[in-house]
């Protein structure tokens, strides 16, 4: 029951800009009014450290299976 509400709810679909000087991602959510802007390097850096994170996990795994 609880699935076939979540297959009836409409999808929110952002859509999803750089500025012109490639500074700054625009994202703008139907139904928010403010777009949300964030530094390209500020998400730059927060995926720099999840793939740091995940390398680290590979090599945890790597030890615990030696």
């Amino acid at each position: 029951m609880e699935q076939e509400n979540l297959n009836q709810e409409k999808r929110i679909e952002p859509k999803i800009n750089v500025s012109r000087d490639g500074k700054w991602i625009i994202i703008r959510v139907p139904g928010i009014e403010q777009p949300i802007i964030k530094s390209v390097n500020y998400l730059k850096a927060i995926l720099e450290n999840a793939e740091k994170r995940s390398r680290n996990l590979a090599v945890n795994a790597e030890k615990i299976k030696g």
